[in-house]
Parts: C-alpha cells; sequence; structure tokens
C-alpha cells in the first residue's frame, strides 16, 4: 500500500500518526508522514508569525502615533511656556537692575561722603574737641 504525499495532506494528525506508527522508520510511507509533520509545523509556525508581525505592527503604529503627539505636545507646551519665562526672567532682570543701580548710588554717597573726609591727620593743638580729650588726660 503505497500513500502518496497528497492524500496524507488530507488526512487527520491521528490519522497521520497510525500510518507513521505502523511502518518501518527507513519506510517510503514513515518518511512521507514525517515530511507531512514538518510540512504542517511550517504551516502552524508561519500562521503564528503572522500573527505575531501583525501585533508587532500595530505597536509600532501605536508608538508612531504616540510619539508624533508628544512632539506636538512638546512644542505647544513650549510655546506656552517660552513667553512666560521671557516674562519672568525679563521682570528678575529689571529687579537685578534695580537693586544693582540702588546698591551703586548707595555705594556713590558712601564714596563722595569719604571724599570730604581730610586724608592727612589733623593736628590736635588745631581742633577744639582735641584739646578737651588733652586736657582731661593726666599730666605727663
Amino acid at each position: 500500500m503505497s500513500i502518496t504525499s497528497d492524500e496524507l495532506k488530507n488526512i487527520s494528525d491521528s490519522e497521520l500518526a497510525t500510518i507513521q506508527a505502523s511502518n518501518h522508520h527507513q519506510s517510503e510511507e514513515y518518511i512521507l508522514a514525517e515530511k507531512e509533520w514538518q510540512r504542517r509545523e511550517r504551516l502552524k509556525q508561519h500562521e503564528l508569525d503572522l500573527v505575531l508581525m501583525s501585533k508587532q505592527v500595530r505597536a509600532m503604529k501605536f508608538s508612531a502615533i504616540l510619539g508624533v503627539v508628544a512632539v506636538l505636545a512638546g512644542a505647544i507646551v513650549g510655546a506656552i511656556i517660552a513667553p512666560w519665562l521671557q516674562y519672568k526672567l525679563s521682570k528678575q532682570l529689571q529687579t537685578t537692575k534695580e537693586v544693582s543701580s540702588q546698591y551703586k548710588t548707595e555705594s556713590n554717597l558712601e564714596v563722595l561722603q569719604m571724599s570730604h573726609v581730610p586724608k592727612t591727620p589733623l593736628k590736635l593743638q588745631n581742633n577744639e574737641k582735641a584739646k578737651k580729650v588733652s586736657s582731661q588726660l593726666p599730666p605727663e
């Protein structure tokens, strides 16, 4: 009894297993049954690969869409925050300039006040306060 590969394609798994078990491992039927098992495995693997590939394509589309949405959201948030930050920074810079100018004014006043201080020491004899202090000192 010779079975062709076309006949093996149409029989069930249990019938294929019976044919393989009833024949010697070097017989024509056994080898044809083994090749049929390999063909069926490849077909199942191909179906699984297609399912996996379709899920991967779906995941890639989702991540691409999510990436575009994230970029757009970042651009919108950046467009909203940029003027606000510019306003805050200009206000801070203005405050810093006011404090700096106030400090410079106070420093200039101190410099002006110090410029009226004589640079050479006064002689104690010409200064009335110095005379009072020296009169209060005990005699030498």
